[in-house]
């Protein structure tokens, strides 16, 4: 039965509102995560059919296949073929124009071809022609000595055999950063190629991968470890060898790796080193057939500009696991996948914080469904479990499409069906909120939003009490958010004896959001300028990448930083996709201080921004401000406009000083809106040079 004070079902009832949900959510949150197998196989599920619906789009073919097919045997003969055979392949190989040639075969014994293994296998032979050919060079030497001056890499298999052979050859791998060792793909041997072709080859490069649970292949490594050392895979190695690079560089922090730096490019990997394929479907286009290339069909320049990968794809020799793409997909293409999505940086993302995201949303679900109650009708709750569960799986789909981030909302719709049975199936119910609780919360987050307003007006400084300021420098500023609190800013200090740090911001959006994030870019550029930096180009790359780093809702700055030398008269300006400023002369003219500018701060890491510098001359001044005042709407609808502020700076009277200039415009914009409420934050900071400062 139903309380009738609060309308709350029986259980609700019993333990109290709150509790009873936060049972419910308790008991069902765990639900998805109980099985791990079956966790990862509903993972796998979703991701597969992501996969399948939206592959990766394939504009270029930076890496070629020369496949080894079924017509190649049927023409040259039984597989393992002549290494001399396979020896004017790669020759060919390389003359067509390729970077690289890496093979995806191994040769761990002699060829059997070998003029040694055919007197081995004919012991009737003369004498004479016995010695002939015991004199005459093996196949694997002269395969050997015609790939020495080539840019081949050799496969290699990492074993776990306690009697596996340990690699001689030093890794081209370098660590930068802990050992990452515990968190790769670990042997402790591995079966090499027969030593004369080790020897003579570039490079050496592991095959080694590990399907799923269900045989199906999703990750490459780019790494892996062998007897205590790290290896490169094939795919890194015919990188390494087609950039020219002697060796590559593992980067890796505390939880792992974080990427690979193969000369200027880095490439970032899982923190296990692997990489999440983003598959395309098979593609033709990669592929040339062996044997069209042995009998000269193919143009000369066929692989110019690119990465070769051989490999034989043959009846009886095709390694074919299943891809979340397609149910049979040759080894040797999916290595060609990972060299393209190492290349073109389109690996399928999961951080860390997914898995944080996946449990609020099974608390966002759950939540939603436990305040429906018993009341609610089933069609009703049926619809308030499929609205926001779809728009979940949108969302997510979207996010894979649009930022290859993987968030399975899985957990959520299978929280959210269990939640949806328990409460058809027991009468639970929270229907109403009681109405106290609405003034409690409304008044937490009135009480919120007071104190919010107030920090940021505490953290603006006082525009008249500038501590160091000399008396050669007039400075005034304003702040009037549009809400409580908002998204524009401004500052000002001195940064030693004779300059002095100014800007202004508009962070996008509005609202507490706003605040929060204009709040934290104000700090980190106020510390960046603190930090002893004199370069103003150096101290907004290093604020903008300070405000960027974990800046997950990829909100930006709009934002005007100078630097005043306040015994010189020299302004220095970057502006960062900001309105220009305008300059006021003593003699009247108006004139906006054309900027080359940059992005908005927090729109792209490492960002080399320009500063431009200007020489003030005894009584000029300038004023900066956001769009909250050149986009004040008036009449008609009509905006505001830099003509307007042009206008009325040009009216000002020359000795006015920076104070009444500041409240004068922002008077001006109030009119000019003839009582229609303020849509945006307005911020304006005015800054005029007196000259030099007299000495007494």
């Amino acid at each position: 039965m139903s309380d009738p004070a609060t309308g709350d079902g029986w259980l609700a009832g019993w333990l109290g509102p709150r509790w009873a949900a936060l049972l419910l959510l308790i008991v069902v949150l765990p639900l998805p995560w109980a099985s791990p197998s079956l966790r990862l196989a509903l993972e796998n599920i979703v991701f597969d059919g992501y996969q399948t619906l939206y592959p990766r789009v394939v504009e270029t073919y930076p890496v070629a296949i020369v496949d080894i097919d079924q017509a190649s045997i049927d023409a040259i003969g039984q597989w393992p073929w002549p290494r001399t055979v396979l020896a004017t392949l790669i020759e060919k190989t390389a003359a067509a124009g390729a970077l690289a040639i890496g093979l995806d075969i191994l040769m761990p014994e002699a060829d059997r071809y070998n003029p040694a293994q055919l007197v081995a296998r004919h012991p009737g032979l003369d004498v004479e022609t016995r010695g002939r050919l015991e004199a005459l060079t093996s196949n694997d030497d002269e395969f050997a000595q015609r790939i020495f001056a080539l840019p081949v890499v050799v496969a290699r298999a990492g074993e776990n055999d306690a009697n596996a052979t340990k690699p001689a050859m030093p890794t081209t791998v370098r660590i930068k950063g802990p050992r990452p060792h515990e968190k790769l793909m670990s042997f402790t041997g591995y079966l090499a190629n027969v030593v004369s072709i080790e020897d003579a080859a570039q490079g050496h490069g592991f095959l080694n991968s590990a399907p799923g649970a269900d045989g199906a292949f999703r990750f490459v490594p780019a790494v892996i470890q062998v007897a205590g050392e790290v290896y490169p895979t094939l795919s890194v190695e015919v990188l390494r060898l087609a950039l020219g690079q002697q060796s590559v560089t593992l980067e890796t922090d505390a939880r792992g790796v974080r990427g690979l730096r193969i000369g200027d490019s880095f490439l970032p990997l899982d923190r296990d080193g692997r990489v999440r394929l983003h598959f395309s479907g098979i593609k033709p286009k990669r592929r040339v057939s062996a044997l069209d290339l042995l009998q000269g069909k193919l143009d000369k320049g066929v692989f110019a500009s690119n990465v070769v990968l051989m490999g034989a794809t043959a009846l009886g020799l095709r390694d074919a696991p299943p891809t979340p793409v397609t149910g049979r997909m040759d080894g040797i293409e999916i290595q060609a996948q990972m060299i393209e999505t190492l290349l073109s940086n389109s690996r399928l993302l999961r951080p860390d914080w997914t898995m944080t995201a996946e449990i609020a949303l099974v608390v966002l679900l759950g939540g939603i469904l436990v305040l429906a109650g018993r009341d609610a009708r089933p069609s009703h709750l049926a619809l308030l479990f499929l609205v926001p569960g779809t728009a979940a799986a949108v969302a997510s789909f979207f996010l894979f499409m649009q930022q290859r981030l993987l968030l399975d909302p899985s957990p959520a719709l299978l929280a959210g069906a269990v939640i949806c049975a328990v409460l058809l199936a027991w009468g639970y119910t929270h229907a109403n909120r009681r109405l106290h609780a609405e003034q409690v919360n409304r008044a937490r987050v009135e009480g919120e939003i007071d104190a919010a307003r107030k920090i940021q007006r505490g953290i603006m400084p006082d525009p008249k009490n500038i501590k160091g300021l000399p008396g050669n420098v007039e400075f005034f500023a304003l702040l009037e958010p549009t809400a409580e609190v908002g998204g524009d800013l401004y500052d000002g200090f001195m940064v030693n004896e004779t300059q002095f740090f100014f800007m202004i911001g508009d962070v996008s959006g509005k609202g507490l959001g706003a605040s929060v994030f204009m709040t934290i870019s104000k700090v980190l550029c106020k510390s960046a300028a603190l930090r002893g930096i004199t370069d103003l180009e150096e101290m907004v790359f290093v604020a903008n990448n300070e405000i960027a780093r974990d800046n997950t809702e990829e909100m930006f700055v709009t934002a005007v930083v100078g630097l005043f030398g306040t015994s010189t008269g020299r302004l220095q300006l970057c502006n960062a996709g900001h309105d220009a400023p305008l300059l006021k002369s003593p003699g009247g003219e108006v004139r906006p201080l054309d900027t080359e500018g940059g992005l908005p701060l927090s729109s792209w890491e490492d960002f080399p921004y320009t500063a431009e510098e200007v020489q003030l001359q005894p009584g000029e001044f300038f004023i900066l401000y956001t769009d909250g005042v050149s986009e004040a709407h008036g009449p008609d609808n009509v905006q505001f406009g830099v003509q307007r502020i042009t206008a009325y700076l040009e009216q000002c009277e020359p000795d006015a000083d920076m104070e009444t200039v500041t409240n004068g415009l922002h008077r001006a914009v109030a009119d000019f809106m003839t009582g229609r409420p303020q849509f945006d934050d307005i911020a304006i900071v005015a800054l005029r040079y007196l000259g030099r400062e007299q000495q007494g």
